[in-house]
């Protein structure tokens, strides 16, 4: 069994702990867009958990929290010109306010080390009780505080088609467990090397979602083809300081009303309108008049 311990009061183990969050952190950065580099994923948490077994709780508190902010930065750091430019706040605010978004989400996993730190690391159960923490804490993250369900682990494998086709019967959570899974499970080979040990069941659950997901494929492009559906998409290109001015809203749902109208003569099966096309609820009784003409 691997029984070093570092001299936690030496100045430099800081050093290396950050410097482990950090890797950890820009991996799971480069595996989202905009890199795209989703492979990186199976491996983000990988730093993280190799100073696991070195460290008290405290200390991997301080590792999950410095890892969440920088992972949180890759999904966020958009929001601070998004606030200056459609929320008319100015720098210090916009920037104000993404600081402390990351700030939040990177409490996650700051909790999720600190409660990893306390559970033996050499069991055989630590990678699925990982994994299944870190599911319960992303389904939380989704929810509470009215929920921030941005670019959660699972989604980084948007362009893996076979694993993605997990997320049919578990949704992304399912894709977050197996990533957590296999970054615990090369956690425990690389300090304990008994892959007969650690590996089999991880690599078998992985191993059944890749064939279910070549099976999906294969059955969805060999299924008989059935009635075929027209349908019309509209895009009314209209910028976002645009679309939130209240003065303009009688005018963007005249505009999508007429794109409708448009395709309204080719009789499709669907008319699909943008994310949040209309500036305003529809059961909103003040804007009744608006939205009936649609």
């Amino acid at each position: 069994m691997f029984s070093f311990q570092w001299p936690i009061r030496r100045p430099w183990t800081g050093f290396c702990l950050t410097g482990a969050a950090v890797l950890a952190g820009l991996l799971f950065w480069a595996s989202i867009p905009k890199f795209d580099q989703q492979l990186l994923a199976w491996v983000c948490l990988l730093p993280c958990f190799l100073v696991l077994p070195l460290v008290p709780p405290r200390h991997l508190a301080f590792t999950g929290l410095v890892f969440g902010v920088v992972a949180a930065t890759g999904r966020t750091y958009w929001i601070t010109e998004t606030l200056q430019l459609y929320g008319n706040l100015v720098l210090v605010q916009a920037l104000a306010t993404n600081i402390l978004l990351i700030v939040y989400l990177a409490l996650y996993p700051a909790f999720f080390f600190w409660l990893c730190a306390h559970w033996r690391f050499n069991s055989p159960l630590f990678p699925w009780l990982a994994a299944s923490t870190w599911i319960l804490l992303e389904w939380a993250q989704t929810w509470v505080i009215t929920g921030f369900p941005w670019y959660l682990l699972g989604y980084s494998q948007y362009l893996n088609t076979p694993v993605m086709q997990l997320a049919s019967v578990t949704g992304v959570y399912g894709i977050s467990f197996l990533i957590v899974l296999i970054n615990a499970s090369l956690a425990q080979l690389a300090f304990y090397r008994r892959p007969l040990v650690h590996l089999p069941l991880p690599l078998l659950g992985l191993l059944v979602a890749v064939i279910f997901g070549y099976s999906r494929l294969t059955l969805i492009t060999n299924a008989p083809t059935g009635k075929k559906l027209t349908v019309g998409i509209l895009q009314g290109n209209i910028g976002q300081d645009r679309k939130w001015d209240v003065d303009r809203n009688a005018w963007t749902t005249n505009h999508y009303a007429n794109l409708a109208r448009s395709l309204a003569s080719h009789k499709p099966d669907l008319i699909v309108f943008p994310e949040t096309a209309l500036p305003y609820r529809f059961n909103s009784p003040a804007r009744t008049a608006q939205y009936q003409q649609i």
